[in-house]
Formats: C-alpha cells, structure tokens, sequence
C-alpha cells in the first residue's frame, strides 16, 4: 500500500503543485487548505507523514502541530469514537520564514522530519519526504 501523505498549505498553487508531485511519485496524497480540515482528517485517515505550512491565516503551524500531538511524537493517542487509534506521523515544515524563532523552535522537536524554505525545488521535496519516510512500516 502507498505511504499516505496530508499536505496542508494555505497558497492552492503550491498545495495543488505538492499534491501532483507526490501523487506521481506514488504516494497517496490529501490536500487540505485549512489546518482545522486537515485535524478532522486525522480523526479518520492514518497519514505515514504531514506537509504543512508554517503560517496560515486561519492557525499558525506552532499551534496546528501541537494540536497534532506533535509535541509527544510516538505517543498513541486513545482512540476516536469510532475507534480509530493513531500514531502522529512526523512533520515536513515547509515556510518562506525560516528564521522566525517559532520555527527555529520547532525544529528540534522529535515530531519535525525537517524544515524545507521556500522557494525549493521540487526534488527537495522529494527528498526529504523519502527520508522522513525510510524506516516507516507500511499501514493497512
């Protein structure tokens, strides 16, 4: 089964770019502008790895990932109501700021598989997600 893979990006250019590249690879990929969208996702969907973005209007990426449990990396978190129970995947920062202190702070979290800068050239990307991935067991 493919690796599954949640981007989340507030620019539907770059989010829609991301999607067709990873999708070509041969990962199963969903694209979500809003982080909240993205949470709900999560309640259902057992992602292998979340691309997101580091600001967004609607939920800065410091709080978006501590509401993914980044912040406890590896822990199992109980199960939803239709029992689904869930590993947090790691995190690929993507962000045009990478010398906010908020993401320089992220970045030594155990969560975070990195940080990429924009501008970056798609096979960065590809890359990194292949390292953040190397070693996940494949998911049913």
């Amino acid at each position: 089964m493919a690796k599954r893979i949640l981007v989340v990006d507030d620019e539907p250019g770059l989010r829609e770019m991301i999607a067709e590249v990873l999708t070509d690879a041969g990962y199963e990929v969903t694209a979500e502008a809003r982080p909240n969208d993205a949470l709900r996702h999560m309640e259902t969907v057992r992602f292998d790895l979340v691309i997101s973005d580091f600001r967004m209007p609607d939920l800065q990426g410091d709080t978006f990932f501590h509401l993914m449990g980044v912040h406890i990396s590896g822990v199992e978190p109980a199960g939803d109501e239709i029992g689904v129970s869930r590993t947090v995947p790691p995190v690929l920062i993507i962000t045009g700021y990478g010398e906010d202190e908020r993401v320089q702070r992220w970045c030594s979290e155990p969560g975070v598989a990195g940080v990429l800068l924009k501008p970056f050239r798609m096979d960065a990307l590809l890359e990194m997600v292949a390292k953040a991935l190397a070693g996940r067991p494949e998911k049913e």
